[in-house]
């Protein structure tokens, strides 16, 4: 899963790939206010950091095989 924010591209990505983005400073988490709480599984790639295609590309792939991986979320019943 992947949407655009304000701030950038945010992605649901492996927690290894978030980790090395982060190192790496290519990404940062995801947060809906400045001291909000962080969105675990999401990474955001902020919309002035330079990305190649192919780069974006590789990270969208694996943010929809992730994402096809996960259970399916439980309904809540009324």
């Amino acid at each position: 899963m992947h949407f655009l924010t304000p701030v950038g591209l945010a992605m649901k990505l492996p927690e290894e790939t978030k980790d090395d983005l982060f190192l790496k400073r290519t990404a940062v988490p995801l947060r809906y206010f400045a001291k909000g709480p962080v969105k675990k599984e999401y990474a955001v790639f902020p919309g002035d950091a330079p990305q190649s295609s192919a780069a974006l590309n590789g990270y969208v792939r694996q943010s929809i095989e992730y994402v096809l991986k996960l259970p399916k979320p439980k309904r809540k019943q009324n």
